[in-house]
């Protein structure tokens, strides 16, 4: 009861801030930009409705800003607890600290059949809410975006790591399962899973 008290008061005030990213004045904008990050994942909802509603251009720049302040912070980093996941070889590996989305569909020569049918069995019963689709999708439109086509080809020529878009993707699926409302806990133990199935040989 009162954390939903708590969630009503932030939502309010978000609400009003939100408002205030129009204002004329740019000290004005700026702060409520700062303000309604401050709040957190809590003020991710108000922002997605305000995104999804077509506001003006400097409304949606801002909001944008405040979601991806709030998409850095620590709530929204949930990373493999697994010993020896920071001991993978990776390049760029500051960059690239989530396993890959499509181990979660992985079998043959991955898994077993029969591991494979425990692992779906087992991604059956987190019951979580939506899928991992969406979150493939936007990662391939963002880095086709960036003009690096399938196999993310930087500008220069230079190739970049292969799973980099697949890593994006688990990025953004863990984003929409905590705004979704899907515990922690929970959350975790699917990065790790998705970990430790990308460990194996």
């Amino acid at each position: 009861m009162l954390a939903a008290l708590t969630f009503f008061v932030v939502e309010v005030r978000v609400v009003s801030l939100i408002d205030q990213m129009a204002d004329p004045s740019y000290r004005v904008r700026e702060a409520a930009v700062r303000s309604v990050a401050a709040a957190g994942h809590f003020a991710v909802p108000a922002l997605k409705r305000k995104l999804e509603a077509k506001p003006s251009r400097e409304v949606d720049y801002n909001c944008k800003r405040a979601l991806a302040i709030i998409y850095r912070s620590d709530y929204y980093a949930v990373y493999p607890t697994l010993p020896g996941w920071k001991k993978k070889t990776l390049p760029g590996w500051k960059e690239k600290k989530y396993p890959r989305l499509s181990m979660l569909y992985r079998s043959g020569t991955v898994l077993t059949n029969e591991e494979y049918d425990k692992h779906r069995a087992w991604l059956k019963s987190l019951k979580l809410p939506i899928n991992s689709r969406a979150a493939s999708l936007e990662a391939d439109d963002h880095y086709r975006d960036k003009d690096q086509g399938f196999y993310y080809y930087t500008k220069d020529g230079t190739f970049s790591d292969p799973h980099e878009c697949d890593r994006y993707a688990t990025q953004l699926y863990v984003r929409q399962l905590l705004d979704a409302g899907v515990g922690r806990d929970v959350v975790q133990q699917l990065v790790n899973r998705l970990a430790e199935i990308e460990m194996r040989p």
